[in-house]
């Protein structure tokens, strides 16, 4: 019988065996020695990487704790915001209050809670109900628990007011629930979105994009095309109040997404046109577009800036040195010049070639990456 622990051990010595046959001379480092040597190799590796990124210019900050706290101060900002619409869709205290004091009714009251178990019993369904529980005042989330598993027993509560006549609770009416439904089909939209931010995984500026998108566009559809007009008016009075949220954040996260290879400007495109339609897209399209050009701009200048102050800074080896960091100070000084006398005609053909260039990072499935020269 093998024992299984002492498998691994035995893996290796028949493989000490085979390479000992295999080449005699050969002596198997001793396991300390191999861990301590790929640790070494590790931090080799590490250093030569952080050296040439730190000869990389440009504007990304590589902190870990600054990527990871601005991702989170983004998250907790957008969990603000839905927490925010929530208590402007449950503002209708009354009728959320008679959920309450209904489900708190049957919870607190034994034979109550008895009878009702006995219509559950009675009305059985294939699926099983929501289970009953008061809401926390301090957190929409179950607050719209509560109302949804409230909705699904609406049967057996106005059942319950029939059998049970010590059920003393406001009664609940087909027009209050049906203000319940659709009350409930708004919050299901900021729940799922808010289910987001609670995912062990940290929230990537790519995903956050994508949520607000789907929630855009699930908030424009209900405020136009719902057929109750309680729930047409509450889902455009959200909408409305996202929307500046919206215009506020969204061109930092459409730019990660065109970076992003697997997406590029058509994703863009596509989501802007479905949620503006085509005529009002365009310029919203252009808004992200000319950022990205912006965006790439800077970073070739700045390039190029680097560059020269390195030239300038190296020692003279000789006369072509001197001549090149001349050429290279006086191309510098042109270009400014050119740009402060705001010469069009000139400057036109450098800038059609950095939007050229430009054009490369918005192709789908092309990548452009610029280390130093």
């Amino acid at each position: 019988m093998i024992i299984m622990h002492d498998y691994p051990l035995r893996v290796v010595d028949h493989f000490a065996g085979f390479l000992k046959v295999l080449r005699p001379q050969f002596t198997m480092p001793r396991l300390n020695t191999i861990h301590d040597d790929c640790v070494l190799m590790f931090l080799s590796q590490k250093q030569k990487l952080s050296d040439i990124i730190t000869k990389i210019p440009g504007g990304v900050n590589l902190a870990n704790q600054h990527v990871l706290n601005g991702q989170l101060l983004m998250g907790e900002c957008y969990a603000n915001v839905l927490s925010s619409m929530a208590q402007e869709a449950l503002e209708d205290e009354k009728l959320i209050k008679k959920v309450r004091d209904s489900i708190k009714f049957i919870k607190t009251n034994e034979t109550c809670g008895d009878k009702f178990d006995g219509l559950k019993k009675l009305f059985s369904t294939d699926t099983a109900y929501k289970d009953l529980n008061v809401d926390n005042r301090t957190r929409w989330d179950t607050s719209y628990n509560m109302l949804l598993a409230g909705y699904e027993h609406r049967q057996l509560l106005s059942c319950l007011e029939t059998c049970y006549p010590d059920y003393k609770i406001s009664s609940i009416s087909s027009q209050d629930w049906r203000k319940i439904d659709g009350l409930c089909s708004c919050l299901k939209v900021l729940f799922q979105a808010g289910n987001v931010l609670t995912r062990p995984k940290n929230l990537t500026a790519n995903e956050l994009y994508h949520e607000m998108i789907k929630l855009q566009l699930e908030l424009s559809h209900a405020a136009m095309y719902e057929e109750d007009l309680d729930v047409r008016n509450l889902a455009k009075s959200l909408w409305e109040r996202f929307d500046l949220y919206w215009r506020g954040c969204f061109l930092v996260l459409a730019i990660a997404v065109v970076m992003d290879p697997r997406c590029k400007m058509e994703i863009i495109k596509d989501n802007f046109t479905e949620m503006y339609g085509e005529e009002d897209a365009e310029k919203w399209i252009k808004t992200v577009n000319d950022a990205v050009h912006d965006l790439y701009i800077s970073y070739g200048e700045q390039n190029l800036l680097d560059a020269n102050i390195e030239v300038a800074q190296e020692p003279e080896t000789g006369p072509q040195v001197e001549q090149t960091t001349e050429s290279h100070q006086h191309e510098g000084e042109h270009k400014v010049e050119k740009k402060e006398l705001g010469d069009d005609s000139q400057a036109q053909p450098q800038a059609d070639e950095d939007y050229h260039m430009g054009d490369v990072l918005l192709q789908d499935g092309t990548t452009l990456v610029t280390i130093g020269d």
